[in-house]
């Protein structure tokens, strides 16, 4: 297995944990408010509603997680203390208006 398949599998394997924990805990807490209200739609209703609160905190406490048990990786520098080279340089152009010809 080569390092392309193994980042796609822990990929999919954070994104599949994020929406089964997701649904998992969207359908626990309205079921309980469809059991405590007696009513089905209300669980539903709830259910459709906490689905992106529980989804924002299910990935906060994921990359917490995460963040403990993987070790970082140094990523590779550019050194550009001697100037940059021609092949990095870039223009960068910032669109402005000017309402008079003083500001110029």
């Amino acid at each position: 297995m080569d390092s392309k398949q193994k980042t796609k599998i822990k990929i999919n394997l954070y994104i599949y944990s994020i929406i089964i924990f997701t649904v998992i805990f969207s359908l626990i807490l309205g079921s309980i408010l469809a059991i405590q209200s007696k009513n089905i739609f209300y669980g539903v209703v709830f259910g459709v509603l906490v689905f992106i609160p529980i989804s924002e905190i299910i990935v906060k406490i994921l990359q917490n997680v995460l963040g403990k048990i993987v070790k970082p990786k140094l990523m590779p520098k550019m050194d550009f203390s001697d100037g940059v080279p021609d092949n990095c340089k870039t223009l960068i152009v910032i669109p402005s208006i000017l309402k008079n010809r003083e500001k110029c």
